[in-house]
């Protein structure tokens, strides 16, 4: 199984509710959401069922992103109508037990089975040969 090195995982999501799609005020909540996908997007090594996979040096900006998704979600649910609502359940944590190990155990699955996005993060999951992680 692959040794992974240490790694942060970001939980979680913005979602919508309320209303149709064509509404105006739906379509603000939206762009909300997109702007957080994109952003995490950047600092993203792998999606993983769990979460996204996150180097450790981008923790200032993990933290940096949830932090504005928060004023953002805040914002839109103080401003908008009761009518729709978005809803922020993002968190992230040091990637550590026994989701390190479903994690690792899902990569190398996921390399057995040729999914290149999973071949490509390889490099930037692993551990370096001889180091602990």
């Amino acid at each position: 199984m692959i040794e992974l090195r240490p790694l942060l995982i970001l939980f979680g999501t913005l979602h919508v509710e309320g209303g149709s799609r064509r509404d105006k005020e739906r379509r603000a909540g939206d762009v909300i959401a997109a702007g957080y996908f994109r952003r995490t997007r950047d600092l993203t090594i792998l999606h993983t069922p769990w979460g996204r996979l996150v180097d450790p040096v981008n923790l200032r900006k993990v933290k940096d992103v949830i932090a504005q998704a928060t004023i953002d979600v805040a914002r839109f649910n103080s401003s908008h109508s009761s009518k729709f609502r978005v809803d922020n359940t993002l968190v992230w944590e040091h990637l550590k037990s026994n989701l390190r190990d479903a994690v690792a155990a899902w990569v190398d699955r996921k390399v057995q089975d040729g999914d290149e996005d999973a071949k490509n993060a390889l490099a930037l999951l692993a551990a370096a040969k001889g180091a602990a992680a």
